[in-house]
């Protein structure tokens, strides 16, 4: 297989992972959070931040470094190994020992069991590090699709049985701890290379050097971006955060996967390919983002539109305040893969001190917007992050007019242009809702809402030819046809 099929075919089975991923884990989610509180996922959001920062600590800058290292060796795969076990057991044994006081700081007593049983899935996963390191340099997105998947699965399931026998926050622990442990062993498994326990000063400081520039970047976009869940959990309670973390995660979904897969993923190597011919750039530039553009305000604004009757449906009552915030963050959430995109045109064009500068801005907002949230309410703070997200999109979009050569006023018209009709579908749905008599019930509400929306959109789209949904509908028929074409 060459490189370019190698690619294409990574590029898929990224989609499919990225997909099935987020998706197995959504609806997962959606169960756990009908048997669950909000109490229960705020406490396990308190002990995520540092989860998520170790596991950055310890994936990130050596990951990097071996995957761009063309002639890897047993030594190199060896000593980054035995480097990421023995850094996985220390940064276990300091929130082991830290847990009392991250406890205090939260003012949540239970937070020191669950901080020192959740932490042991950082050792677990320093276990597979390396395995899945040699699946990047392989292009191999096969195997670790399948293997997150099932991990997903095994994990989701284990924790919903859990969660309906009452164990309530555990259900969550556990969770984290089945994936961990079900990933590791498949990676395992599935892979031939086997550390041989030898460790190279020479080879760590080579890839040291490299990897500490990248994991100073990610720790601090890790640190700014949990940020929001310090202040709630420290300031407000576990059951707020527990609000905010539901909410976010809802509107995060679709912009994450249209993030990882077209803003980082699929977008990268194509512009990298013309970075030398500015006309080109720019065209090809213009068109991805009317594509990221368009999947972006679809999902973020139906969901928007459906969230009175969604929410309540579908995992109860008791995430009522959560509705409220979906409203406002799915603003950001809705910019979040347009402000990623088109600061990433920096990088295609070999500035990634542009890119990085630009990354440490957006995340500097969040300072000044945190500090207001504590001495005001948490509806200000929760509206703060839309604020952050306008402020990044006007300075992305600046650089990007040096950069290219394209003007803000084109930049924002491309925008408008295209949420045109998705706004429209999305306020109809709306509108359902509010004119909707409070005796019918809400899944009837909700499944009205589904069939005309979506029904105006496509007969919208196809009738006014929107470039972007043919493209879209091209793209996925192409597919279909293969699928159907090898059965």
């Amino acid at each position: 297989m060459s490189l370019k099929e190698k690619a294409i075919h990574g590029a898929k089975w990224a989609m499919i992972d990225k997909v099935l991923n987020y998706g197995g884990s959504f609806v997962i989610s959606l169960a756990l959070a009908r048997l669950l509180t909000p109490s229960d996922y705020g406490l396990i959001g308190m002990v995520y931040i540092f989860i998520v920062l170790s596991d950055v600590f310890i994936s990130s800058g050596l990951g990097h470094s071996l995957i761009r290292t063309k002639d890897t060796t047993q030594k190199d795969y060896s000593t980054v190994f035995i480097f990421n076990v023995i850094a996985c057991i220390i940064i276990y044994f300091i929130l082991f020992f830290t847990s009392p006081f991250i406890a205090s700081f939260f003012n949540q007593p239970v937070l020191i069991e669950v901080l020192r049983v959740s932490g042991l899935s950082i050792i677990i996963y320093g276990f597979s590090v390396v395995q899945t390191t040699i699946r990047c340099k392989e292009i191999n997105y096969k195997i670790q699709a399948q293997i997150s998947i099932v991990g997903t699965v095994i994990s989701g399931v284990i924790a919903i049985i859990m969660a309906y026998e009452g164990f309530g926050v555990w259900s969550l622990v556990a969770q984290q701890l089945i994936k961990a442990f079900a990933s590791t062993v498949l990676y395992w498994i599935t892979s031939n290379w086997r550390p041989a326990w030898v460790f190279s000063k020479e080879h760590f400081k080579k890839h040291w050097s490299y990897g500490f520039s990248m994991l100073r970047l990610d720790i601090t976009i890790v640190f700014f971006d949990n940020l929001y869940t310090i202040v709630i959990g420290k300031y407000y309670s576990a059951a707020m955060l527990g609000q905010f973390s539901r909410a976010k995660n809802f509107t995060d979904l679709s912009s994450s996967i249209i993030y990882r897969v077209l803003s980082n993923g699929v977008s990268f190597p194509v512009l990298c390919k013309v970075n030398d011919n500015l006309e080109e750039l720019k065209r090809l530039f213009q068109r991805f983002m009317k594509l990221i553009v368009f999947l972006s305000c679809t999902s973020t604004f139906f969901f928007v539109a459906v969230s009175d009757s969604f929410i309540p449906f579908v995992i109860g009552h008791q995430w009522m305040l959560a509705i409220k915030f979906v409203k406002i963050i799915s603003i950001s959430a809705f910019l979040f893969p347009i402000n990623t995109y088109t600061i990433s045109i920096a990088k295609v064009i070999g500035k990634p001190n542009v890119f990085a500068n630009a990354i440490l801005f957006q995340r500097l907002l969040i300072v000044p917007a945190v500090v207001i949230g504590i001495f005001t309410n948490i509806e200000i703070l929760v509206w703060s992050t839309v604020v952050t997200a306008i402020f990044s999109l006007f300075y992305n979009s600046f650089k990007v007019r040096q950069m290219l050569n394209i003007t803000i006023r084109e930049q924002l018209i491309v925008i408008f242009r295209v949420v045109t009709i998705p706004l429209f579908c999305a306020v109809v749905m709306y509108m359902i809702w509010l004119l909707m008599p409070a005796a019918i019930e809400l899944g009837y509400i909700l499944l009205t809402q589904l069939l005309v929306g979506f029904g105006l959109f496509f007969g919208l789209c196809q009738w006014k030819k929107q470039k972007e949904y043919l493209e879209l509908k091209l793209i996925l028929l192409k597919e279909l046809k293969k699928i159907i074409g090898k059965k």
